[in-house]
């Protein structure tokens, strides 16, 4: 039998080489692949976020506004880039953020400055109480700072405060839009009444592209320029020339065109001037609480904390999403006291449903309240003069729809609708609102019945199938 002639030491040799040279040519495609993928996730936002409501991830809204601004805008970070990221995994989520404005729009840059190594930068701005972590959003001679309170929201209790939530998109791309936007709607709110607090409902409209200032009807004009008018609720009554100031703000000179937002309080006085005034638009604000009898209609099993049904017209179209329950906690009833007269018309806005009724003082509990509903909790005045031009005046039953608390809790849509109402009102076209994300699982938020129902599922119905199963699996063991 003829010997294999072959070396064997040659054989091996090939295939040492060829499988050298494989290893290289996949390592060069690895090293390649990698180099266009760092390209690629540099240029462009390509990540994938797994969050449910995807924390990481600028909004399609963010995106489609990006994409279409002209102008150049600066977004400084008052920090190295590793120091903001020591903040933890809201301060991780911001800088994801952060990033995908330069990335979605060339005219955007993301710079970094150390006030700790730069402190002679804080001279530029001497107006400005800077703070480490804080960003400046800048376009042409137009700045506006963020700090981190209005990055994030901070839940405190005894042991301190603790991030809850992230306003990082919201709060950025409303600054972007407030520094590119020559033209900015003028929002003001009137004092000197003891009105209720009103910060949340300001801070959320100037995140949007509202400038705020305040007035005192008693002492000064109402500016003309002003396009919304916030009165809320006042625990003093203005005077007859203040009502005249109101007057011939949405009057207007003749043209109109102009909107005053009042909000009660079922803690207000008799306000006999300010309540003649409304009534010559069509509008009371009735006594009493108004309160819910239905426990599925209500939350936290407190029939004051009722949930109110939007009507279709006229803001119902500017929300992200009007199935969202929007909570009208504390509200007095609004009513009409007629449909049109001499160019006015009213119509509703807000309502509890036919199960709702009317707390008195002589109630003690819900179970005492005789439904008489549906009961409207906001309702509209619009005045239409010949020319077509309308001034409206919108009044609301509760001061607690647009509270800092109403505002924050993001299963319900009270922020969405302040967002449509402010919107509609001043015509901006191309908003939208912005809610906050959070890290974290969701608030659950359900009413009575459904709490009840959950209850009865998981304490009794739940245990009895599982001891059922089980005695039945127990005998036919026995049998065998």
């Amino acid at each position: 039998m003829e010997k294999d002639k072959r070396n064997p030491w040659s054989v091996r040799k090939k295939m040492g080489i060829l499988s050298t040279a494989i290893t290289l040519v996949v390592v060069c495609c690895l090293a390649l692949l990698n180099l266009a993928a760092a390209v690629i996730t540099d240029r462009y936002p390509v990540k994938w976020d797994l969050t449910a409501n995807q924390a990481f991830q600028l909004s399609q809204n963010s995106i489609d506004y990006l994409e279409g601004m002209q102008k150049e805008v600066t977004i400084t970070v008052l920090n190295t880039r590793d120091g903001f990221l020591e903040g933890g995994d809201y301060y991780r989520q911001a800088m994801a953020v952060l990033e995908q404005y330069a990335q979605y729009n060339r005219q955007i840059h993301l710079e970094f400055v150390d006030l700790m190594a730069n402190p002679a930068y804080i001279a530029n701005y001497p107006d400005l109480e800077l703070a480490v972590n804080d960003l400046l959003i800048s376009c042409g001679e137009n700045l506006e700072q963020l700090t981190v309170y209005d990055l994030f929201e901070v839940q405190y209790s005894w042991y301190g405060g603790a991030i809850s939530a992230s306003n990082v998109e919201q709060a950025v791309t409303g600054a972007i839009l407030n520094v590119s936007t020559d033209q900015k709607k003028q929002l003001v709110f009137v004092t000197g009444h003891q009105e209720s607090d009103a910060s949340g409902m300001r801070q959320l409209l100037e995140r949007n592209g509202f400038e705020a200032q305040e007035v005192s009807t008693l002492l000064e004009e109402l500016p003309q320029e002003a396009d919304l008018v916030v009165l809320y609720a006042p625990h003093r009554d203005l005077t007859v020339d203040e009502t005249e100031k109101l007057d011939a703000y949405l009057e207007n000179g003749g043209n109109y065109g102009k909107n005053i937002l009042y909000f009660a309080a079922v803690d207000q006085p008799e306000l006999p001037n300010l309540s003649a005034w409304l009534a010559k638009w069509g509008m009371a604000v009735g006594t009493g609480a108004v309160a819910e009898t239905s426990p599925s209609r209500v939350l936290n099993s407190n029939g004051y904390f009722g949930i109110a049904e939007i009507a279709a017209q006229p803001f119902q179209a500017g929300m992200q999403d009007p199935q969202i329950p929007l909570a009208m906690p504390f509200s007095r009833p609004v009513e009409f006291l007629y449909e049109e007269s001499l160019g006015r018309t009213t119509t509703t806005l807000l309502s509890y449903s036919e199960t709702a009724g009317v707390a008195g003082e002589d109630v003690e509990q819900i179970s005492d309240i005789v439904p008489s509903g549906p009961i409207a909790v906001a309702g509209m005045s619009t005045y239409t003069a010949e020319n077509g031009a309308e001034s409206n005046l919108l009044v609301f039953g509760s001061d607690q729809l647009f509270s800092s608390q109403m505002l924050g809790i993001r299963a319900l849509s009270n922020a969405d609708y302040l967002m449509a109402v402010g919107n509609t009102l001043t015509h901006r076209e191309g908003t939208f609102f912005l809610p906050s994300k959070t890290l974290g699982g969701q608030p659950l938020m359900i009413n009575q019945a459904q709490a009840l129902l959950l209850a009865t599922v998981l304490m009794v119905v739940l245990p009895v199938v599982v001891l059922a199963v089980g005695i039945v699996i127990w005998m036919r063991r026995r049998r065998a």
